[in-house]
């Protein structure tokens, strides 16, 4: 087990020396102006370093293995929302003080959900659904979700091959979706997300581990149609995502160190396009790992200096502005678009320096509950089930993740799923 946590803590280290080297890389190509961050010489670079250091103390308490569906999660936590939110945190923040404590209270919270603080619960009794069943009722989900949407749609689709057409497809389809009624507008709209986020990956996954082909061709089918729909990026990401993750659980319960290897791989070939003329993908790559806890600082940035949202914003509480918060705080470094955040920015755009802790709390113990959920299905299953959700979770607000991408859904499914006991490796 030693080794293992040494593999743990010599990933974690590299992941950092990564973010912390992309972000000054970013800086001197001039990628990072497009968020209103100014530089003014090398000199300001300087607090990357030993952000980055402070950066490396959550590991003590980080899963040495990836063993359920939480160690996953607390792990992309950390490399994508804590680790690059503490490296920019100074160049957004403009209060040193206030840029201090929430440092602080990120560090403090990176190290409570790393802990294992929680025991997992006794889930009794299980139901007992038959394969069959449980099969027709994802299906005719994903049925009624992709007939629905087809009928709202009033455009031609397309099959988009640049981030111009990408964008142009996202408005034709908001477009479309604005018109509808609101109950038309929540069964398309959040029905093409669980879709995305759920059937699909659950689809897959049965695919995977019993092969059957039918099966993976109709889930690859089904994101295939959502990117030349939607043009949802997440589309072609998340089965590219579960199929790697497959083969590498298939062999290994540590999978941190191919993670980090695969981000710095990315890392290079972005850089090299980027210097033959193609700035695709290295937009692509600030994208997932620097925009949203950018966001995220420019929540803390904003609503410091701003009234709190409270509560539900306008639904149930007190809101004190005309324009929904994600617009709100993308003014002040991308106008017209919509920043959304993670749990921790919306949580201080909530209730402040506490939001950030009862939100925290409030993931752990989600946790906990889908790890509970898990004990007597096979851990690789789980966390192939759970996979999906590491980029809306650490790109979006908790109660946005539970009821728009669809996590309260694959909870369901958690508790619901047939092929518990099923084990797999790929030398069967």
């Amino acid at each position: 087990m030693t080794n293992i946590k040494n593999l743990s803590l010599i990933s974690g280290l590299f992941y950092i020396l990564i973010v912390a080297g992309t972000f000054v890389l970013l800086v001197y190509l001039g990628e990072m102006e497009f968020y209103n961050i100014e530089f003014n010489g090398a000199k300001h670079l300087y607090p990357v370093v030993p952000l980055a250091v402070l950066s490396a103390i959550p590991l003590i308490t980080m899963p040495e293995e990836i063993k359920s569906p939480s160690d996953l999660i607390i792990w992309s936590v950390y490399m994508l929302m804590y680790v690059p939110s503490i490296v920019t945190s100074p160049y957004v923040i403009s209060s040193n003080g206030h840029t201090l404590l929430i440092i602080s209270i990120l560090t403090f919270c990176m190290i409570f959900l790393g802990g294992n603080l929680f025991p997992q619960l006794v889930v009794r009794p299980r139901p007992s659904v038959s394969g069959n069943v449980f099969w027709i009722f994802i299906l005719l989900i994903g049925f009624f979700i992709a007939f629905t949407t087809v009928l709202s749609l009033d455009y031609s689709p397309g099959i988009p091959t640049s981030t111009q057409e990408i964008y142009q497809l996202r408005t034709a389809y908001s477009a479309t979706i604005s018109e509808l009624s609101p109950i038309q507008y929540n069964i398309v709209h959040r029905g093409v997300f669980s879709l995305n986020y759920v059937v699909l990956p659950t689809i897959l996954i049965y695919s995977l581990i019993t092969k059957k082909k039918a099966y993976l061709l109709l889930s690859l089918l089904g994101w295939l149609c959502i990117f030349i729909f939607l043009g949802l990026q997440a589309a072609l990401l998340i089965p590219l995502m579960i199929i790697c993750l497959f083969l590498i659980l298939s062999y290994f319960s540590y999978v941190v160190p191919f993670v980090v290897i695969g981000v710095l791989l990315g890392a290079i070939f972005s850089l090299i396009l980027y210097m033959m003329g193609n700035s695709w993908f290295l937009h692509s790559y600030r994208r997932i790992i620097f925009v949203p806890p950018i966001a995220a600082n420019y929540y803390f940035e904003f609503f410091y200096m701003n009234d709190k949202i409270y509560l539900l914003g306008n639904t149930l509480g007190y809101y004190p502005y005309e324009q929904n918060h994600l617009y709100l705080v993308s003014e002040q470094f991308d106008p017209g678009a919509s920043a959304t955040g993670n749990p921790w920015g919306v949580g201080y755009a909530r209730f402040g320096i506490i939001g950030i802790i009862l939100f925290t709390i409030l993931l752990k113990i989600l946790l906990t509950i889908i790890d509970s959920l898990s004990q007597d299905i096979d851990s690789n299953q789980s966390i192939l089930l759970i996979a999906a959700f590491t980029f809306p979770i650490t790109n979006s607000g908790l109660l946005t993740v539970l009821t728009f991408h669809g996590m309260a859904l694959i909870i369901v499914v958690l508790y619901l799923l047939p092929w518990r006991t099923y084990e797999y490796k790929l030398s069967d």
